[in-house]
């Protein structure tokens, strides 16, 4: 503690304002003028109320109670439960202390993380101020907002709050080490990473740790291309999160160990990893059942194994089947969401009238619950008209023409969409702009909008200008990318401005093409061309295959540049990548490719 003439500087008020210090320094200086006044008797009472709080800030950080809250809260977090985590952690406790705070702040982020509600997550860590805080303090929070930004898509961010931690702090800290090395590997900078990871190993001896150092030094290895290595560190993970299972590991281990043994060869041995997981959690719970299931279906992508999915589909009816009642919350969001699925691999959906359950889908969506937050309507808006897409698009295909049906339920959606307008445009301006993450996602919802504005545009004018209003809206995305954003998704949006080019001038009469080529390919150039310049910027591609898919595809479309498109499907074709992970649309993108190349162009 400074001298007590000290506190009365402003630099160090807080000894007698904030109410951890003050119940040191109030009491000394009471009883320091009472001993000066002879009165002895009413210094000592004061001595001890300061020396008490000197305890409780130096060695008593966290009393039984505060302890058992948080372990509980962990716990939960453990076993892949964040909504009962964050159900403990929001309940009010008595007599609770700045660190009880601050430990309390840093699991509700993670909790909300896990839930991919990153907006509460900031909201948690923004609510708690960080003056006056311990140095283990400040530094659990440091590392909580870094954690916030990787999760965010903000790179940047994250690097910069992680700064100011010296190196012998971050290797003492796993979390801090974690998120140095996830840093090193998303720039490329392999060998900083494999020293972090190498090092934690070195000193981390708890089993649940190393599980997380192992499945890192597997990525990588994979992302070298050392395929061997990564098995054998999946494999130590395997053995680490036996000595201790944790529900919260399986999606790390198990998920990245079978997918390893699919590229190596070994199916069953895959299947039996993740059954392995299934055991692990609670099975009466569905969050646990639907991540394994999922799990089960990317490796089955990855084998390319058809049967083998249209199997896991199969139980996924007999699990959801099983673990009735559900939430109408979640309900919508599984019934959504298995569409989607579905249509991506090539299952047959069992429900016998579409455009009923489209219709049935949109009157939920439209309804104003508090159970269903407005965000998820939003996105659930959003992915159906997707899927509502795609099968007018299959109807096309197939018979030639659209049912009224559908078309009508098109022009529903368009509309129940843009009654949310408003909401679209106030997350676009009240988000924080450095989480990228939940604003690119609100940018896509926008996007959704303006199509949906030019579905309904009545007359030309009103169709241009809605035309006028997507491009706008896309350029602004991909140039604020540009500045805030990673390489990877910059590309990502440049290629989408490509993307809707090409997309509604195929919808056009072929009479009107060449106006719309006019009107627009200076933009479509322009976003090809800057898309290119950042790809070509990367030492590796391991990580944008799709986006590779992509240039190749726009070159030939937009440019017929065959020795251009050439070359970017030589690098996929270095990765061997199995295309069942991805969507339709890009399969389709890639078969196209391939026919104009004919093979030989690029092998």
């Amino acid at each position: 503690m400074p001298p007590l003439i000290d506190l009365l500087q402003p630099s160090k008020l807080h000894w007698l304002t904030v109410p951890r210090y003050a119940v040191i320094a109030v009491p000394l200086l009471l009883a320091t003028g009472s001993s000066a006044s002879g009165q002895g008797t009413v210094a000592l009472p004061l001595l001890l109320i300061a020396t008490l709080g000197c305890v409780r800030l130096v060695w008593l950080k966290r009393l039984p109670h505060e302890w058992a809250r948080l372990d509980k809260a962990k716990h939960a977090l453990n076993a892949a439960q964040p909504d009962r985590a964050i159900g403990i952690l929001l309940k009010p406790l008595a007599l609770a202390g700045t660190h009880y705070q601050v430990k309390r702040a840093v699991l509700l982020a993670r909790a909300y993380c896990h839930q991919g509600d990153f907006i509460k997550a900031h909201e948690v860590l923004s609510a708690h101020d960080t003056r006056y805080l311990l140095p283990d303090e400040q530094l659990s929070l440091q590392i909580a907002w870094a954690q916030l930004f990787i999760e965010a898509d903000n790179p940047a961010e994250a690097r910069r709050r992680l700064a100011d931690i010296s190196d012998q702090e971050c290797q003492a800290n796993l979390n801090c080490l974690l998120l140095k090395a996830e840093l090193a590997l998303q720039d490329e900078h392999y060998p900083q990473a494999r020293t972090l990871l190498e090092s934690g190993l070195d000193h981390c001896k708890e089993p649940a740790d190393r599980v997380l150092l192992h499945n890192n030094m597997a990525r990588l290895e994979g992302l070298q291309g050392h395929r061997d290595a990564q098995l054998r560190h999946l494999q130590s993970a395997r053995v680490e999160f036996s000595k201790a299972p944790r529900a919260g590991l399986t999606d790390i281990v198990h998920h990245n160990l079978a997918i390893a043994l699919v590229r190596k060869g070994q199916p069953e041995d895959a299947k039996a990893v993740l059954r392995e997981a299934f055991a692990a959690g609670d099975t009466s719970g569905l969050a646990h059942v639907i991540a394994v299931l999922n799990n089960h279906l990317h490796t089955a992508r990855e084998a390319g194994y058809a049967d083998w999915v249209r199997n896991i589909y199969a139980e996924f009816d007999r699990q959801l089947e099983r673990l009735k009642p559900r939430t109408s919350r979640e309900q919508l969001a599984l019934d959504i969401t298995q569409l989607r699925m579905m249509r991506n691999d090539g299952i047959s959906c069992t429900i016998d009238n579409y455009p009923e359950l489209i219709e049935h889908l949109l009157d939920r969506l439209a309804t104003t619950t508090p159970a269903v937050p407005i965000s998820e309507r939003v996105a659930g808006l959003v992915e159906l008209r997707h899927d509502l897409k795609r099968e007018i698009e299959t109807e096309l295909q197939q018979t030639n023409k659209v049912p009224v049906q559908l078309i009508n339920l098109m022009q529903q959606s368009a509309q129940q969409l843009l009654k949310h307008t408003a909401t679209i445009e106030t997350y676009l301006s009240n988000l924080s702009p450095k989480l990228i993450g939940p604003l690119t996602l609100w940018h896509r919802y926008r996007t959704d909008a303006d199509k949906a504005r030019i579905e309904l545009a009545e007359g030309s004018t009103n169709l241009q200008a809605a035309f006028n209003a997507l491009f706008d809206h896309l350029r602004e995305k991909a140039e604020w990318l540009a500045e805030q954003g990673t390489a990877q998704q910059t590309i990502e949006a440049w290629l989408i401005i490509c993307d809707e080019l090409v997309a509604y001038h195929d919808q056009w009469p072929p009479a009107a093409q060449p106006s719309w080529r006019a009107q627009y390919s200076d933009l479509a150039q322009h976003a090809l061309d800057q898309a290119t310049a950042l790809m070509a910027g990367l030492k590796h591609h391991r990580q944008q295959v799709d986006q590779l898919i992509g240039l190749a595809y726009f070159n030939l479309r937009l440019r017929e540049d065959k020795v251009a498109a050439a070359r970017w499907m030589r690098v996929v074709k270095m990765y061997e990548p199995s295309l069942d992970h991805y969507a339709s649309w890009l399969r389709g993108h890639y078969g196209f490719v391939c026919g104009e190349l004919d093979g030989a162009f690029y092998v």
